[in-house]
């Protein structure tokens, strides 16, 4: 088994939410460690990184730290994550320091395939170093798109256009007019991609477990793949780019509130 952590994100509170400094990042991975009662960690994601004030703080703070643990035998790789693909991309090329995975989610989904876009990078991404050739492992997280593409639905949280999650609905209902399960789909839609190494699935209890087993088991079809381009047709094709992703919603939404909570503390 591997057992992967993530740093970087610390409070629900929003003041002090994110904290990507050097010391941070120390701090907070032998924290877990400790909780964890290990002595490393395969592998070690800075979370959420687009959501850095300042992406040369990950890049002069945050990737040698997590250099430092690597090369302290505290991981064997480093990795980032967040939903911003474009982000993700740029502090690879950027970062002098070898990022050994990615973690993105919803953004290889039936509504929105943008990742097919940047795995050709990823799987031949150039060292800034030497510009030699440097594979990095791309996890695709959430298939479901957080909820969009399941029975129950999203959580009321959700960051996505009302009209992405309206068309989701109608996507639903289409699957269970033809008993069949749009989570089991969607996640065996993701797996049918070769280029992407990894599908991340979060099951909430013991059904959603064993449908998850069973779609990974299982190949997606000729005709499974047809209904899959008939659905796609029938409500997404038409939705723009804009529409059937959240990109920058959230950290716009994070900046406003951090703008907001640093105005009330200095009043």
């Amino acid at each position: 088994f591997i057992i992967s952590t993530k740093i970087g994100r610390n409070s629900p509170d929003i003041s002090k939410m994110f904290n990507f400094s050097y010391n941070d990042i120390i701090k907070s991975t032998y924290e877990s460690l400790d909780r964890l009662k290990l002595e490393y960690i395969d592998i070690l994601f800075a979370h959420d990184v687009e959501f850095s004030l300042d992406q040369n703080v990950i890049l002069t703070e945050t990737l040698p730290a997590l250099k430092f643990l690597k090369d302290h035998g505290k991981t064997k790789n480093i990795g980032i994550s967040g939903y911003s693909l474009s982000c993700l991309k740029d502090i690879i090329v950027k970062s002098t320091i070898k990022i050994d995975f990615v973690i993105t989610y919803s953004r290889y989904t039936i509504f929105d395939d943008t990742l097919k876009n940047f795995l050709p990078f990823f799987e031949v991404s150039l060292s800034i170093i030497d510009q030699k050739e440097q594979n990095v492992v791309v996890i695709n997280g959430s298939p479901t798109g957080m909820g969009l593409l399941t029975n129950s639905g999203p959580p009321c949280w959700h960051p996505a256009h009302r009209t992405l999650k309206d068309s989701c609905k109608l996507v639903v209902s289409e699957f269970e007019k033809y008993n069949l399960n749009v989570s089991e789909y969607a996640i065996k839609h993701a797996l049918n991609n070769q280029l992407i190494d990894v599908v991340l699935i979060g099951p909430k209890n013991l059904p959603e477990l064993i449908n998850c087993c069973k779609a990974s088991n299982q190949k997606l079809t000729p005709q499974e793949e047809q209904f899959i381009n008939k659905v796609q047709n029938d409500y997404l094709r038409n939705l723009s780019l804009q529409v059937r992703s959240w990109e920058g919603v959230e950290v716009e939404n994070y900046r406003k509130q951090l703008e907001e909570s640093n105005r009330c503390n200095s009043t």
